[in-house]
């Protein structure tokens, strides 16, 4: 029997979940972005789900199934992967002031460098996406194709701020991408994260395949975040969850998931229960926890 070891903890204090079914996986990639992703599953016949249980991490194993560059960059066709403005850059940049050294870690098309230059700050990307780190370096940012292992080598302890938007739920070696990263930092830095939040409706969405291989490896919640400082030499400063704003998704879940009899169902629909749903869902979002979780967290000031 083979033992799996949680990628955060790098402890085998875990509990095996599900099979999730290779071809159930590519069906939903093929309708719902025309992405055929079979070539990741060519040696296996099903996806495997684990709860870390020392930090309630769930993963997904065999770590060979992680997207490369290709996937990326059919996926960034779609308006929403790349957007300029997202609520976690909002509140991130609270944490930025002038002459800080910023360090984006999978910046993308750069937005968030755009947003600490204009407040002077000097800041820094990492993208392995071919196509996203030539449109970077064709705006004429400072941007490296460089892993955050390799990049903090020879630059440790050189960042105010080091920040990973969207990015951990795709890396297989967590421990690993969280040293480097706090590596990267001054003693007393902020190490800035935001991620898919999996205790809100994502994980209810049982068709929402970019929640699973070959794009996302991990699915993190309020109790796996707060777990770092146990493992990492960093304390937890804050975190926020982002309103909900995806009100058509939250509603489009919901319901596929609490009316499903399909009787009820029809009589729902004719009643106009659907709508005042969502009027509802509209006034009150603000209360709602949407996509993103983002927490932040302080190297100690005596790292050396």
């Amino acid at each position: 029997m083979i033992t799996i070891y949680s990628p955060l903890t790098a402890k085998s204090n875990c509990k095996h979940i599900e099979s999730i079914d290779k071809n159930v996986i590519n069906d939903l990639y093929i309708s719902s972005y025309d992405i055929d992703v079979s070539c990741y599953f060519e040696h296996v016949s099903s996806v495997e789900k684990y709860l870390c249980l020392d930090t309630q991490l769930e993963f997904f194993k065999p770590d060979n199934l992680a997207g490369n560059s290709e996937l990326y960059e059919k996926l960034q066709k779609f308006d929403w992967f790349y957007k300029e403005s997202k609520w976690e850059y909002e509140n991130a940049v609270r944490f930025i002031n002038p002459n800080f050294r910023v360090l984006d870690v999978g910046c993308g098309h750069g937005h968030f460098l755009r947003l600490c230059s204009n407040i002077e700050a000097n800041a820094v990307g990492l993208e392995f996406n071919e196509q996203a780190y030539l449109y970077t370096k064709s705006e004429k940012l400072e941007v490296y194709q460089q892993s955050i292992e390799d990049h903090s080598i020879n630059l440790s302890q050189l960042y105010d701020v080091v920040c990973a938007f969207q990015v951990l739920e795709h890396v297989v070696d967590i421990s690993g991408f969280i040293s480097a990263c706090l590596a990267s930092l001054k003693p007393g830095g902020f190490f800035i994260v935001g991620v898919p939040n999996n205790d809100a409706f994502l994980k209810f969405d049982k068709t929402n395949c970019l929640n699973l291989p070959p794009h996302h490896m991990s699915l993190w919640g309020r109790k796996s975040l707060t777990s770092l400082p146990r493992y990492f030499d960093c304390e937890l400063h804050s975190i926020e969850v982002e309103p909900l704003n995806e009100v058509d998704w939250f509603q489009a879940v919901m319901e596929k998931r609490y009316i499903t009899n399909r009787f009820v169902k029809s009589l729902f629909y004719r009643i106009g229960g659907s709508k005042l749903f969502k009027r509802f869902i509209t006034d009150n979002s603000d209360s709602i926890a949407g996509h993103t979780i983002l927490a932040v967290f302080q190297k100690s000031y005596t790292s050396g």
